[in-house]
């Protein structure tokens, strides 16, 4: 949650309920002066705030507080304020028509002041709590935080005075706060089961079993059941798999309505010619097994080189064709240039370094081409998309049906791409031209290919070498984890969290591991799984322990007290809280094995300030061995003065 506000002395400039006074003195003047003396300059704020991400200098705020200051008490002091209201009522509804509405918290503002209109505060919190930007929950803390002895709660009575002091809260909230950010918890690994054999991937069938289906390189797919991994293998086909390097069995995905189709795909290079087969096999009388002996081939690609096979499958939740990732056939550098190349060619080479789009379920022999496919060249085709590298993972988010994509680099960055379910294709991500955002052939002076997607993250290999997609976790077990796409390296072990914040997104690394991370997995309940593929061992990943407060972007008065404070699940029973005022290269201990969820923390009396500073909290389990820890998701400020 957002929880900056704005104080008017340098002994309250912090983030507490003290502040709310000063915060109110400002929104008073802004409130007249905005909408009534000056409109066109309440307008240039706005605008700068949009085109800055909301973002202005705190120390700039600090100074117009004080310049406003004596002119506060003035206005407010003088009889005019009825008719400069009058007036502003009508300025104050037309802002927020052609301003407030547009941002993406707008509705939820909205729905808010209505239910506060009518005293009706614990709906109006309940409105919050499903709002996903941190200005709405800013609003809300501002109302919040109101006494009775404050001079405008009289205004609070009347319906269209408190949507006229929604409206301007909410557009200096825009204007003054940082941009909103969605907080990280620290996760933690639960182990589930192990020994397979170099596992690459895991799925579930969706039929209410809760069983995960492994699929081992070699060309096996193994059952984990409840605490237990099934004996007999559900499917082997190893005399068929080119195993070795990057090749092998790949990937199994099911149907919608498996439980009645019973019959499911999978992906592998075969022993022949190490080319890439979509086949699909069925189960037999067993539900644990399926008959080897039941393929049905549905395509083939020939591979001109052993590497950047792709082999990710999965169906998407909206419109259920079975999308496929394919490499770009493999050597350095796309020699033939098969990720941008569109034109048809021998041994369906014309498909490499795209993601493809077909019909399974139609009953059409092999597959049908969807007839929502885009146009290239005036031709549909299987390709949906083009400019892949090697999409090793990627899924749907199974509720928005958004997807994200890891398409795996060459020599300098690491991408994940996303698009929303709405998309209608043909988004080329750049490669051979563009490695991630960075110039690749040529090595500069690029121009991006015509309908290029820039990737929504990436990183050097500085932090990796090979990206592994991840899944969005919609699980009912850990709603702090709820939006979170999780992914990581399959060289560094890293796992970050990746979260939609407005029209962008924020990233923040979550843990570092010693795994070879091959793949993640999603359960049929939402959890999500990693893989390590070098032991052969599945967790599941579950928070550990998130900072609550300060989480990042506070301006904190050097000398204060301040209530640090954290949440843990039931079996985390005590914590190490730290802090930092160097980002994090050194920490200060503030109390070990701390049992609550909260600690007063005595602010060092900076002689300077610190924009540097970090909290982190440790946890613990009953035995007393570390299960995780949290840092601020952004760090803060200890100040001594404006």
């Amino acid at each position: 949650m957002l929880n900056y506000k704005i104080a008017v002395s340098p002994a309250t400039l912090y983030t507490s309920n003290s502040a709310m006074s000063g915060l109110w003195a400002i929104l008073r003047w802004l409130f007249i002066r905005l909408l009534t003396g000056f409109p066109s300059f309440g307008h240039h704020i706005y605008k700068t705030s949009i085109e800055k991400s909301g973002q202005l200098n705190k120390t700039k705020a600090y100074r117009i507080s004080q310049r406003m200051r004596k002119k506060i008490e003035e206005l407010f002091g003088e009889a005019k304020e009825f008719m400069m209201m009058r007036e502003a009522t009508f300025r104050g509804k037309r802002f927020l028509r052609e301003q407030v509405l547009q941002t993406a918290a707008a509705q939820n503002i909205k729905r808010m002041v209505k239910l506060l209109a009518r005293k009706e505060p614990e709906r109006a919190a309940a409105v919050v709590a499903r709002a996903t930007l941190g200005k709405t929950h800013a609003i809300w803390v501002l109302f919040n935080s109101l006494s009775v002895a404050d001079p405008l709660s009289s205004l609070r009575k009347a319906p269209f005075r408190t949507l006229l002091i929604a409206t301007v809260t909410a557009a200096v909230l825009l204007a003054f706060a940082p941009a909103a950010w969605s907080r990280f918890p620290g996760i933690r690994f639960i182990p589930v089961s192990g020994g397979f054999k170099a596992p690459v991937h895991i799925a579930n069938a969706g039929d209410g079993s809760g069983r995960l289906f492994v699929v081992e390189q070699r060309g096996a797919v193994r059952i984990i059941s409840g605490a237990s991994v099934l004996p007999l293998p559900f499917l082997d086909i190893s005399g068929k798999v080119l195993f070795g390097g990057e090749r092998g069995l790949l990937n199994v995905t099911f149907p919608p309505q498996f439980a009645v189709k019973q019959y499911f795909y999978v992906n592998y290079t075969r022993v022949l010619d190490g080319a890439t087969v979509i086949a699909r096999y069925h189960v037999t009388a067993d539900p644990n097994i399926a008959d080897p002996a039941s393929e049905e081939i549905l395509l083939v690609v020939i591979q001109p080189f052993p590497n950047h096979n792709g082999g990710m499958m999965a169906f998407s939740p909206v419109d259920g064709y079975l999308y496929i990732g394919m490499g770009d056939g493999g050597s350095s550098g796309d020699p033939n240039n098969f990720a941008q190349n569109i034109s048809p060619l021998p041994g369906n080479q014309h498909l490499l370094g795209k993601l493809l789009r077909i019909d399974v379920e139609s009953g059409v022999v092999p597959y049908a081409i969807p007839p929502t496919n885009p146009l290239f060249s005036g031709v549909k085709s299987e390709i949906w998309a083009r400019g892949l590298r090697n999409p090793w993972k990627f899924s749907f988010d199974r509720q928005t049906g958004a997807l994200y994509l890891g398409d795996v680099g060459e020599a300098r960055q690491e991408e994940i791409n996303f698009r929303p379910a709405s998309s209608t294709g043909k988004e080329n991500y750049g490669w051979r031209i563009l490695e991630g955002s960075l110039c690749a052939h040529p090595a500069a002076g690029c121009i991006p290919p015509p309908q290029y997607v820039p990737p929504v993250t990436e990183y050097s290999h500085d932090s990796g070498c090979s990206v592994t997609g991840g899944y969005v976790y919609r699980g009912a077990e850990f709603p702090v984890l709820n939006r979170i796409y999780l992914f990581g390296d399959f060289c560094s072990g890293i796992v970050w969290g990746l979260q939609r914040v407005g029209a962008g997104f924020e990233r923040k690394q979550l843990a570092d591991t010693s795994f070879a991370i091959s793949t993640f997995g999603e359960g049929e309940d939402g959890s999500v799984f990693v893989v390590d593929r070098a032991l052969g061992n599945v967790f599941k990943i579950a928070p550990t322990v998130t900072v609550l407060f300060p989480d990042g972007g506070e301006l904190i008065s050097a000398g204060s007290q301040q209530t640090i404070r954290w949440a843990a699940p039931p079996d985390i029973k005590t914590f190490n809280v730290q802090f930092s005022l160097d980002n994090g290269l050194t920490w200060i201990t503030v109390g070990q094995r701390v049992t609550g969820k909260s600690i007063l923390w005595n602010v060092p009396p900076q002689p300077v300030t610190s924009s540097t500073c970090r909290v982190r909290i440790i946890g613990f389990n009953a035995a007393g061995v570390r299960v995780g820890n949290d840092t601020s998701d952004k760090t803060f400020t200890i100040t001594s003065g404006p």
